[in-house]
């Protein structure tokens, strides 16, 4: 953030979520779902929930789904898709915090044009939008928040990076932060790692 364009407008600190966070009313109900396309599951983190979701509004409604993803320096970003076969890049857990650069200014727009809109974030994330679109007509948008713990820099997930990169020799092609691989020692079940790094091989 660039503070000498700073105007003292105070808008920053209003649409804060910490600072001024959202009243809710009683009790959300609550719901156990779980993906009915496995393969879907097993690139998930908790059960393809999420993607059961956005491919509904996809489908039923052309919605522009907003999500989680790595870019081409598996920097964790937020982006918009339109194609359903995109949602692949939003499974998975990213234990990193992401950079939202415009995703707020872009869905305002759409949601001006009646575009329907589904935005998948942290709590914090979600919250930001909801403050950030106060005067807007929000009856279009769709919001996905996780259960949040914290999420760790994202310059420490850029040393991590360069020290898996340095000590494999390597690039990192691709990394899952809930990694699950096929456990074939008895029948068919998944073991569930806490961090995955796939390393590009040497000769590509």
């Amino acid at each position: 953030m660039d503070k000498t364009l700073c105007v003292e407008c105070g808008l920053c600190e209003k649409t804060c979520p910490i600072i001024a966070p959202i009243k809710h009313n009683g009790i959300p109900e609550a719901r156990i779902v779980r993906n009915n396309n496995s393969d879907i599951v097993f690139d998930s983190t908790s059960g393809g929930a999420f993607s059961a979701i956005a491919a509904t509004l996809m489908q039923e409604k052309k919605a522009i789904i907003f999500g989680a993803c790595y870019d081409e320096k598996l920097q964790v970003i937020h982006r918009g898709i339109d194609n359903e076969s995109d949602l692949r890049i939003f499974r998975g857990s990213k234990f990193v915090q992401s950079s939202i650069s415009g995703c707020f200014e872009e869905i305002k727009q759409l949601l001006k044009s009646g575009q329907v809109v589904l935005f998948s974030g942290t709590p914090c994330q979600v919250a930001g939008l909801q403050k950030y679109l106060n005067n807007i007509d929000t009856t279009r948008l769709y919001l996905v928040d996780i259960v949040c713990r914290g999420v760790p820099s994202p310059k420490l997930w850029e040393l991590y990076v360069a020290y898996m990169e340095q000590k494999y020799k390597s690039k990192i092609k691709m990394s899952n932060s809930e990694t699950r691989l096929m456990d074939t020692r008895a029948l068919p079940c998944w073991l569930n790692l806490r961090m995955g790094v796939f390393i590009r091989n040497p000769e590509e």
